[in-house]
């Protein structure tokens, strides 16, 4: 399978691939419309996951690909935009990657505007915690901080 679509939750990322590769990006065509990870209402998992118009990363030795994440997105009010990217596995080979993510505090505040106009402050880690029991919600992580209500610590 891999990793469905989505756009890291952080500030910067950096990542390099094996000569199996499996990378795919999704450059933005036609003002086709990107979610705001930040937003309740808004999200780029899944986002266009099956729709034409993926990009094959091929592996080079040596390079390194670099991903702007949604934090950096909203600190640049979108000037520099998340990058929505996919992993598929191969059939018959071990897939390796090496990356690095870069982000703010845990506690490191935020403040988005909605189209509305309506302003929301909140911190890293609520942004994280609450993309991670987005993106996998049956494991059971997901489940004790649902069940536990830890969100309410953040």
């Amino acid at each position: 399978n891999g990793i469905s679509a989505h756009s890291d939750y952080g500030f910067l990322i950096a990542a390099s691939q094996d000569d199996v590769g499996g990378l795919y990006v999704r450059p933005i065509k036609n003002n086709e419309y990107r979610g705001k990870n930040w937003l309740d209402d808004e999200t780029t998992i899944g986002a266009y996951n099956d729709d034409p118009g993926w990009a094959f990363v091929t592996p080079k030795p040596s390079v390194w690909t670099v991903f702007v994440g949604d934090m950096l997105e909203l600190a640049t009010q979108e000037k520099l935009k998340a990058n929505l990217h996919k992993v598929k596995l191969h059939p018959e080979k071990e897939r390796f990657a090496i990356a690095y993510f870069h982000e703010p505090r845990f506690n490191q505040q935020f403040t988005s505007i909605n189209s509305k106009g309506k302003t929301k402050r909140f911190t890293y880690g609520e942004h994280l915690t609450k993309m991670y029991t987005k993106a996998y919600p049956t494991r059971p992580t997901t489940t004790r901080i649902v069940e536990q209500n830890l969100m309410a610590n953040l």
